[in-house]
Parts: structure tokens; C-alpha cells; sequence
């Protein structure tokens, strides 16, 4: 029984990963998502800092052996005489042991502007390129096991590998200093993998998110901003069948950040109760960043298993007073969403 509930986690977190011989595959949801801020949307390029570079790793259901491993790095800077932020994104899921595995790049632009004194805006277009590979004929099949424990070949068709595709996004966050509100599309262009009968498709994955920073108390001494504040939280996303939402808070006692999340993927199909509980803590100084979180499954499918994810950021923040510049009424400012 314990061997096969680890195969069933297993096969329902491949279809999550990239399952390519369906017809949605689906990207991996980070569990640290305003750390990877472009990731989550491409909007979010320039909002944080002067410039970011991050690089992130998730370990994902190591207890199967059969585990998922991601790696991302994203970067940006803003360019105030183009009234926005330049940005790009590489990210690289491996899944199980097979492997199969997905690389995909991608360059924005995001547009700020203010909208009054007390809003702005960022919009933001993404385009980029991804590869997928694999070895699909190590993989047991359902159709391939007998009662008696042997295995047949499969029906499925496995030579849709190796694949490339286009992929385009595009992104909005509407925002003030203490509060946010974004919308972002990715794979807008639900790009093919493959051809033929055998193809599948990487569906489109729609994101919501928002939440509303209160500073229970704050400070700047020395160009280092000091805060003590309670953020709650919000994301859903959607892609094909699949229906996630997380919901929690961060709490930042300079320089500590700690954030809990409820984790509900809401799957339509495909999946039975795969709920997690993610906890968060990282360290927060000028200049550098760094976070873990800690994912813990609640469900019935995946109590017992558990997650891992570490971001390291590097930013230049701005103490200069940019909104009381010339400029102040089309340069939009900064948004203080939490890192972790």
C-alpha cells in the first residue's frame, strides 16, 4: 500500500511537472513566489529594487527517489529613461529519473507609470523559448501492469521528444505602497510539444495575485529601512485542468521574514486531496537575501512527503527620494511585496 500510494504521488506530480503525453502540461507553482517575482508575473520587473538577481532551487517529493528538482534564475533592472524595467527569466525542471526534463528562457519589458499620487502601474509584455527532452520509455505505463506484477508494452506513443516551442506572456500589477494587485498570462500562445497525434500542449496558465502590507512599525536610519509588518497574502493560478490557490501571510521583523501558506491545489482531475502547509523564513539585509521554505503535505495523497526551496537574492535598493523627483507623476514607485 505505502509503495503504491508513492507511485500514485509520484505519477499526479509528473502530470503537474510536464506531462507531455496529455494534453495540458503544467509549470511547477515555486512556493516562494514574490522571491521569483517574474516567474509569478512579468510585471513585477523593476517594482522591487533598482535591479535583482535571484537564484532559486526546489526539491520537490525527495522521499519517492523518483524526485523533481527545478533551478531558476531571474534578473532585472530599471531603466528610468524608458519609464520601466528590462528583465529575463531561465528556468530548468528535471523529473524523476528518467529523465524528463524542460529548459525554458525568456526576455520582458515592463512599462511603469504613475496613475495618481498615490497608485501606479506596471504592464508588461515576455517572450522567450523553451526545450523539452526526455526518455519517456523508462516509464511504467498503467496500461503495462499485470496483476501478477509484470509488466507489457504500453499503447502510449513515447517519441514526441525532444521538442522546442515559443512561448509569449504578458502581465499587469496595479499597485500603491502598501498594497497590490496583479494579472499575468503565460504561454498565452499555448505552444505545441510536438507534432502529430502524439503532440501535447502547454496550456495557458493564468495567475492572480494581491495583498496588503501593514507596518506595524517602521524606520530609515543610515539608508537602511527597518520595518516590523504583517502581510497577508493571496495567489491563484490556473492552468488546464488545474485549479491551485495558496493563501497566508509574511511577517518582517527586520531583518528576519517569516511567512506561513496554505497550499489547496484544487484539482479538477487527476488528483485526489494533494493540500500542503508551506512555512517560510529568510533573512532579509541591504542589498542580500536569502530564504527557505519548508512544504508539508496534508493530504491523503500527500501526507508524509514534503518540499524544499532556497532562494538566494542579490538587489540594489533605492533610498534617493525617486517619487519626490521631476519626474515623479510618470515614474512609478517602488512596491514593498515581501521577498520570501
Amino acid at each position: 500500500m505505502i509503495f503504491a500510494r508513492r507511485c500514485l504521488c509520484f505519477l499526479s506530480l509528473l502530470s503537474g511537472v510536464c506531462a507531455v503525453q496529455q494534453a495540458a502540461a503544467q509549470d511547477v507553482r515555486l512556493a516562494q513566489p514574490y522571491a521569483n517575482g517574474l516567474v509569478l508575473n512579468p510585471a513585477m520587473a523593476g517594482l522591487t529594487a533598482i535591479r535583482t538577481l535571484t537564484v532559486g532551487t526546489r526539491n520537490q517529493a525527495p522521499e519517492t527517489g523518483q524526485n523533481f528538482l527545478t533551478g531558476v534564475i531571474c534578473g532585472d533592472a530599471r531603466i528610468t529613461r524608458w519609464r520601466g524595467a528590462v528583465g529575463g527569466t531561465i528556468s530548468y525542471d528535471r523529473a524523476g529519473t528518467a529523465p524528463l526534463n524542460r529548459m525554458q528562457a525568456t526576455a520582458l519589458y515592463a512599462y511603469h507609470t504613475r496613475l495618481s499620487a498615490r497608485w501606479s502601474a506596471s504592464g508588461a509584455i515576455s517572450a522567450g523559448v523553451g526545450f523539452q527532452n526526455g526518455n519517456l520509455s523508462r516509464y511504467v505505463f498503467g496500461d503495462q501492469l499485470q496483476p501478477d506484477g509484470s509488466t507489457i508494452e504500453t499503447a502510449e506513443t513515447v517519441n514526441s521528444l525532444p521538442v522546442t516551442y515559443p512561448t509569449v506572456g504578458a502581465g499587469i500589477v496595479v499597485f500603491a505602497e502598501q498594497t497590490w494587485l496583479g494579472l499575468a498570462v503565460h504561454h498565452a500562445n499555448a505552444p505545441k510539444l510536438g507534432s502529430g497525434a502524439a503532440a501535447g500542449q502547454l496550456a495557458r496558465r493564468f495567475v492572480v495575485h494581491g495583498g496588503y502590507k501593514f507596518y506595524l512599525r517602521s524606520a530609515l536610519s543610515l539608508n537602511r529601512f527597518y520595518e516590523f509588518s504583517l502581510t497577508p497574502l493571496a495567489t491563484v493560478q490556473l492552468q488546464g485542468p488545474a485549479r491551485g490557490i495558496d493563501a497566508g501571510f509574511s511577517l518582517t521583523y527586520s531583518p528576519i521574514v517569516f511567512g506561513a501558506l496554505y497550499r489547496n491545489p484544487l484539482l479538477l482531475s487527476g488528483a485526489r486531496d494533494q493540500r500542503w502547509l508551506v512555512l517560510q523564513l529568510g533573512l532579509r539585509r541591504p542589498g542580500f537575501g536569502l530564504g527557505y521554505s519548508y512544504e508539508l503535505g496534508m493530504g491523503s495523497q500527500t501526507a508524509g512527503f514534503s518540499a524544499h526551496e532556497i532562494t538566494l537574492r542579490l538587489d540594489q535598493p533605492d533610498f534617493s527620494g525617486l517619487a519626490k523627483k521631476r519626474n515623479a507623476p510618470k515614474q512609478a514607485a517602488f512596491l514593498g511585496t515581501p521577498a520570501f
